[in-house]
């Protein structure tokens, strides 16, 4: 990662108070993935065409997500079965900055990705009343008191913004799992989101084409799961999971 984070010097910076401005909590979402070794040089071809978010001198963050599901896995079997309207419930946060939001993701029937969120004084997993009428506001399908913590996720990202204001790229690597018995990380992959308020034609997706790096849509949530539970529904996954694992295993 080394000449990463020399690339990422070369990207002009912007602020969190202006990168607010491409909030884009309702958007549609593209994912590519691709090695580490690979992402280095996508990386280099973007630094003329975006900013580059920094805090306090910081360009790389720390995140660390734990991800709340039913003990049969509902919104895991969910997404593994194709359903439209789902959900994902999490509470998320930025190391570096100490700020943690309890977050509802919804993906809808036309694709669109929403997100319901309000910020929290920390990082404790209990489902207080505020997140429980978040939930309920939200999210019809589901028994609250079934709920609990099944995965923490750390990662690092990096995140970009288009100069033209209409597009966030969010770039992550060093994924790893924990769900308090076992562990799984994933060094050597790394995950471009292109998220956009309608899907266009921009600088970073013509990259990935000329690169030829190919559109997968993957969760993070969803492989973390697969990785560490026993048991959980696999078939619809298996061939993007392996793809994963090869790629992950690429240059080690």
């Amino acid at each position: 990662m080394s000449n990463i984070q020399d690339t990422l010097q070369n990207f002009q910076a912007i602020t969190l108070e202006k990168m607010n401005d491409v909030k884009l909590l309702d958007r549609v979402d593209r994912k590519f993935i691709c090695s580490v070794e690979k992402f280095e040089s996508v990386f280099e071809k973007l630094t003329e065409f975006y900013y580059i978010l920094e805090i306090n001198g910081i360009r790389n963050f720390q995140y660390s997500t734990v991800y709340f599901d039913t003990d049969n896995f509902l919104f895991y079997t969910q997404h593994h079965n194709g359903k439209r309207n789902r959900n994902k419930i999490r509470q998320r946060s930025y190391v570096e900055t100490g700020v943690h939001f309890f977050e509802i993701k919804h993906k809808s029937n036309k694709g669109r990705t929403t997100k319901y969120r309000m910020q929290v004084r920390n990082p404790a997993t209990t489902l207080t009343d505020r997140k429980v009428d978040l939930i309920k506001k939200h999210v019809i399908d589901v028994d609250i008191e079934r709920l609990f913590p099944k995965i923490t996720i750390k990662f690092k990202r990096i995140t970009l913004v288009s100069k033209l204001f209409n597009e966030r790229i969010t770039i992550d690597t060093e994924l790893n799992y924990d769900n308090g018995l076992k562990t799984a990380s994933y060094p050597n992959i790394a995950i471009f989101e292109l998220k956009q308020s309608c899907r266009i034609s921009s600088h970073a997706s013509n990259t990935m084409r000329e690169e030829r790096i190919r559109k997968q849509s993957i969760s993070k949530y969803c492989l973390g799961i697969a990785s560490l539970y026993e048991g959980v529904k696999l078939n619809n996954f298996k061939t993007k999971f392996n793809s994963i694992k090869k790629i992950s295993n690429e240059n080690i």
